[in-house]
């Protein structure tokens, strides 16, 4: 599908889900989606959408062996995630390196000037007459 070919992935799922809603047994609408769901990243439902185009078509060896590289892509992407997300956290070089931990303001009136050594995020909330 052009579409796939051109990364417009939201566009095929589009189309494909239009197929499939008049034809339930529509094994390359089946295919395309599970295509456009690798291209999004979304392994969940190509993996979903590939089963159901092997179920429907059993004797296509090209689709499960596709079946198979699929799993092994979907292993992949779980492992770097875990990976991320472990090194999110751990990783002093990660995105949460707090160096020291911000002093608190008590009982503000108003919202204090910016201080760079200690910078925090402040929101003003009015309920009813009351300012919080």
């Amino acid at each position: 599908m052009v579409l796939n070919k051109n990364e417009n992935y939201s566009k095929a799922i589009r189309y494909c889900d239009e197929a499939i809603y008049y034809d339930k047994d529509a094994v390359k609408a089946y295919y395309h989606k599970h295509v456009s769901m690798v291209g999004r990243k979304d392994f969940e439902e190509a993996v979903k959408c590939l089963k159901t185009a092997i179920k429907l078509k059993p004797e296509d060896k090209g689709m499960i062996s596709e079946y198979k590289k699929l799993l092994e892509q979907k292993k992949q992407a779980h492992t770097a995630g875990q990976w991320q997300m472990k090194n999110m956290f751990s990783d002093p070089n990660g995105i949460f390196k707090e160096e020291k931990d911000a002093t608190p303001f008590k009982n503000l009136q108003k919202v204090p000037d910016f201080d760079p050594e200690n910078p925090q995020c402040f929101f003003e909330i009015s309920i009813g007459e009351h300012y919080c």
